[in-house]
C-alpha cells in the first residue's frame, strides 16, 4: 500500500494515512479493530490492503487462545491460524482426521487439554515459533535414546 502514490480513482497525488473500522467474526464472536488506509484529499477515497485485515485476524486468534474457545467455528480458525491441515493436526495429537472434523463440525465436543494445544499451536505460529509442534512430535515418535544420558551439571535449589 505504501508504494501507491495516486488515486486510482481520481488520479490526485498527495494520498494521507488514516484508518477505518473493520469487523470480524469468528463463530458466534464479533472482533472490531481498526485497518490502516490510505485516503485521497481530493476525493475521499479510501484504499486498503490485506494486511489489516490479517492482522485484525491475527489478533483475534490471540485473543481466542487466551481466553478460550470452543465452538467448531473457532476450533477450525485457530487450526488455520497454526498453519494446519485437519489430517496435520489428527496426526499431531494422534486422533483421527475423523475427530478433528467432529470438533469442527459441532458433532462432539474436544476436551480442555486438546483445546489448549490448538492455541498453543496457534500462539506459537503467531510469534513465529515451532516450540508445541516440535514437542508434540517427540511426544509423538520417541527417538530411540541410548539407558544413559548424560547431563551437563544441574544445581538443586533447595525447597523451603
Amino acid at each position: 500500500m505504501e508504494s501507491m502514490k495516486r488515486c486510482v480513482e481520481c488520479g490526485a497525488s498527495g494520498l494521507r494515512r488514516g484508518s477505518e473500522p473493520a469487523e470480524g467474526k469468528v463463530g458466534p464472536r464479533k472482533f472490531l479493530g481498526e485497518v490502516e488506509t490510505l485516503v485521497c484529499r481530493r476525493c475521499g477515497e479510501t484504499f486498503t490492503d490485506g494486511a489489516g485485515g490479517v492482522a485484525l485476524e491475527l489478533a483475534a486468534a490471540r485473543w481466542l487462545a487466551q481466553h478460550g474457545f470452543a465452538t467448531g467455528d473457532e476450533i477450525r480458525f485457530m487450526r488455520k491460524t497454526a498453519g494446519l491441515r485437519a489430517a496435520d493436526l489428527a496426526e499431531l495429537l494422534g486422533v483421527s482426521a475423523e475427530a478433528v472434523s467432529h470438533w469442527e463440525t459441532g458433532k462432539h465436543r474436544a476436551d480442555r487439554g486438546t483445546l489448549a494445544t490448538i492455541a498453543a499451536l496457534a500462539l506459537d505460529r503467531i510469534d513465529g515459533r515451532t516450540t508445541t509442534q516440535e514437542r508434540l512430535c517427540a511426544f509423538g515418535k520417541p527417538p530411540r535414546a541410548p539407558k544413559a544420558v548424560k547431563l551437563g551439571a544441574q544445581r538443586a535449589a533447595p525447597i523451603a
